[in-house]
C-alpha cells in the first residue's frame, strides 16, 4: 500500500530529521540525501531558527549516573512523544512548517521559557549578537557567520557568497581546543551562489561562543573559507 508521504520519497523524512526522531540508519540515509538536495536544504534553512529553539527548550542531559527528574513547569514527555509521532506520520512537505511551529507553540504554552526567534520566508536572517566575516583570496568564497549564545551551546547563522556549483558543502565550528563540530550542510546548485545571490542558512553547535576559534566552509576535505570567531589581536609597538 502506498501512503501519502511515500510519494515524496526521501523528501518526506525532513520533518522527522529536524525533530531528531529518525532511526540511526534512516538518519544516515537522509543526511546523504540532504547533502545533494537543494529542495530539502532550502526548507531546512527556513526552519533552522525554529529547530534551534526546539533544541534550546529540550531538557538538559542528566549527569552520568543521575536519575532524570522532569521539571514541573516543562512540557511533559507525552507531549513531545505525541508531537514527534505526528510529524513522522505526516511527512508531507506542505505540513512540515505547521507541525514544527505547532510543537514550539505547545511547548511555550506549557511553561517553556519566553524565547523569541524569527522565522522568515525571504532571504533575511535574524541579527546575531556577534558577527564575523572573511573572504578567501584563493577561492573567492566569502562568508559572514552570526553567533548567539544558547543554554546548549551556540545558535549559528551563515551567509555564503561566490560559491560555485554543483557541490556539497558543510559549515564546521572549530573550538579553541581543536574540537570540530558540523553546524550544517547544504548542496550548491549548478547556478551557484554568485555576487548577487547568497546562501543563507543556520544551525547550531554544542560549543559556547567563547570556545569557538573559527568557522570553516568546506567542500569535502577542502576549506573554501575560514572565518575567525574572534578579532585578531595586533601586537602593540
Amino acid at each position: 500500500m502506498t501512503t501519502p508521504h511515500d510519494d515524496l520519497g526521501p523528501h518526506g523524512d525532513l520533518a522527522a530529521h529536524l525533530l531528531g526522531v529518525l532511526e540511526p540508519e534512516q538518519e544516515a540515509r537522509f543526511a546523504e540525501h540532504l547533502a545533494h538536495c537543494p529542495r530539502c536544504t532550502a526548507e531546512a534553512a527556513r526552519l533552522a531558527p525554529v529547530t534551534a529553539l526546539l533544541a534550546e527548550l529540550a531538557p538538559a542531559a542528566s549527569p552520568q549516573g543521575a536519575t532524570a527528574v522532569a521539571e514541573p513547569d516543562g512540557p511533559p514527555p507525552e507531549l513531545l512523544d505525541r508531537l514527534a509521532g505526528q510529524v513522522v506520520a505526516e511527512r508531507r512537505r506542505a505540513k512540515v512548517r505547521r507541525l514544527v511551529l505547532a510543537a514550539v507553540a505547545a511547548i511555550l504554552a506549557l511553561g517553556g521559557p519566553a524565547v523569541t526567534w524569527a522565522l522568515t520566508e525571504g532571504p533575511q536572517v535574524a541579527v546575531a549578537a556577534q558577527q564575523f566575516s572573511a573572504t578567501d583570496r584563493a577561492t573567492g568564497v566569502s562568508a559572514t557567520v552570526g553567533v548567539d549564545p544558547a543554554a546548549w551551546g551556540s545558535r549559528i547563522t551563515v551567509a555564503v557568497g561566490h560559491l560555485s556549483g554543483p557541490q556539497s558543502c558543510t559549515l564546521v565550528a572549530v573550538g579553541t581546543d581543536g574540537t570540530q563540530q558540523t553546524v550544517t550542510s547544504w548542496a550548491v546548485p549548478a547556478t551557484d551562489y554568485g555576487g548577487h545571490t547568497e546562501l543563507r542558512t543556520g544551525g547550531g553547535t554544542g560549543l559556547a561562543p567563547s570556545a569557538i576559534a573559527r568557522f570553516e566552509v568546506r567542500s569535502g576535505a577542502t576549506v573554501l573559507v575560514a572565518v575567525p570567531a574572534h578579532p585578531v589581536q595586533l601586537a602593540r609597538r
